[in-house]
């Protein structure tokens, strides 16, 4: 089976969130690939995701909570080990709680 008998009539969903804050090199690359398999006949259709945009708010959550469960002791014990950036960042990941972890 080639590419073209693959994306023939295969759905391809796009959430134009992803174009957001996007370099415009970037953006014009994936819409030229779009367009590219929409000619070889994929259909493609625009869906929403409305808690998309709050994503990166669980991501933020998710990361520098496990971060600071790792590096809770060592916080702990030597905090001046830590540059002011990351220890503001441990810490701030101590202050969810496990409902705002799970969640996330």
């Amino acid at each position: 089976m080639n590419i073209i008998d693959f994306v023939k009539g295969i759905k391809i969903g796009i959430e134009p969130y992803f174009f957001d804050n996007v370099d415009v090199e970037v953006e014009q690359a994936v819409k030229n690939a779009i367009s590219s398999l929409e000619r070889e006949g994929a259909v493609v259709e625009t869906v929403r995701i409305p808690t998309l945009p709050y994503a990166q708010y669980a991501e933020m959550i998710t990361i520098i909570s496990e971060a600071s469960a790792i590096h809770h002791q060592n916080l702990v014990e030597r905090e001046e080990d830590f540059g002011d950036d990351v220890r503001f960042l441990l810490k701030l990941g101590e202050i969810p709680s496990a409902v705002d972890y799970l969640q996330a």
